[in-house]
């Protein structure tokens, strides 16, 4: 494996996930998100984000983790391995929730300066957009992965398997 995804609904644990199997693979490791924003939770100019997620992808190793389906058929072409999360709604909520009280007024990690953690009414608003709402990008993901026949596609229904798998890696 040197080129690998990493998809799942926000809060399903991507980052973690793709942070820990980095180590484990000795690969470098980058978070959309993180290519996404400016600082202060300002939007990068969509050409400007869409040529950085097609360059990510022709780099010689990588896990990307991130869903960004304007790209994944693309990515899907350049990688050699698929870690979908597919983890229950519920699980997904409470995990998004956890990781912005932990962060609560601390820039996020692997983000950009000024991306502070809140917990207000835009967060409520992306909870329901985003993890809530992710079924029509769940669906688009889905028709992508069935369609990616020369990938292996490792697909992880809760921590127990994606940890276990993790541990499994020398």
């Amino acid at each position: 494996m040197k080129k690998v995804l990493v998809l799942g609904r926000p809060g399903s644990g991507k980052t973690t996930f793709a942070d820990a199997l980095g180590k484990k693979l000795n690969l470098p490791v980058y978070h959309l998100d993180a290519f996404y924003w400016n600082e202060y939770w300002q939007e990068k100019p969509h050409q400007e984000y869409l040529n950085t997620s097609y360059a990510l992808a022709d780099k010689k190793e990588w896990i990307i983790e991130g869903n960004a389906t304007k790209t994944l058929n693309y990515r899907l072409q350049k990688a050699d391995a698929i870690f979908y999360l597919d983890f229950p709604l519920w699980l997904c909520f409470k995990q998004a929730i956890k990781r912005q009280w932990y962060y609560y007024g601390k820039d996020l990690p692997d983000m950009p300066k000024g991306c502070t953690s809140y917990f207000d009414f835009h967060f409520l608003c992306f909870l329901y957009r985003n993890v809530w709402g992710f079924t029509k990008k769940k669906q688009h993901i889905e028709n992508e992965l069935r369609n990616a026949t020369h990938i292996p596609v490792y697909r992880f229904k809760s921590h127990a398997e994606s940890k276990s798998f993790i541990n499994t890696l020398k």
